[in-house]
């Protein structure tokens, strides 16, 4: 379990690391980097905290990427489900068990293009806790993919510092452009 102290310190620094992605998104141009749509699938596996109440899980979401002029930086809004199976417990004299568990994710934040496909994203919001006593807590989603003739994996890890609970997710999207 982290401190206090040291989650404070690791929003400091991503919070800075994003900061300082989006100045240097605003002095070079990438390719790839157009207004899109995107659909995704993600597969999430929970770690810390979260493993505790629940499975494994599955990742809904639709993605908007908007360029910001012409720069490696994009503008980045995500919502959709996440679905976590439950688990059960025994006790020896009964078994408890952890009802399947729906957030809906609300997010915005940033991509930016390292090379030519390759890019790392950063996202600040909410997840809305909507069944299986999942509560309504503050995100923080640092990924990185790979986007090559509109297939986009990725690798996400989605945390929260108020309650513990954290997932990688890994999973694939569909960049469909728009006009």
């Amino acid at each position: 379990m982290h401190s206090p102290k040291q989650s404070s310190m690791k929003l400091k620094f991503f919070t800075s690391l994003f900061l300082l992605l989006m100045v240097f998104g605003f002095t070079a141009f990438a390719q790839g980097n157009e207004k899109t749509i995107s659909p995704e699938f993600a597969l999430n596996l929970p770690i810390g905290a979260a493993s505790n109440g629940v499975g494994i899980g599955f990742g809904f979401n639709a993605q908007a990427q908007f360029p910001v002029q012409k720069s490696n930086f994009s503008v980045l809004a995500r919502s959709g489900l996440n679905l976590f199976t439950g688990k059960s417990y025994n006790y020896g004299y009964g078994t408890f068990s952890t009802g399947t568990s729906l957030d809906i994710p609300l997010l915005i934040g940033g991509r930016y293009y390292i090379a030519d496909g390759f890019h790392s994203d950063l996202e600040l919001g909410v997840l809305l806790g909507i069944s299986g006593g999942t509560t309504t807590a503050f995100d923080f989603a640092p990924s990185v993919g790979y986007s090559v003739s509109g297939f986009d994996p990725f690798v996400r890890l989605s945390t929260s510092f108020s309650t513990g609970g954290s997932f990688f997710s890994f999973g694939a999207r569909y960049q469909f452009r728009l006009k």
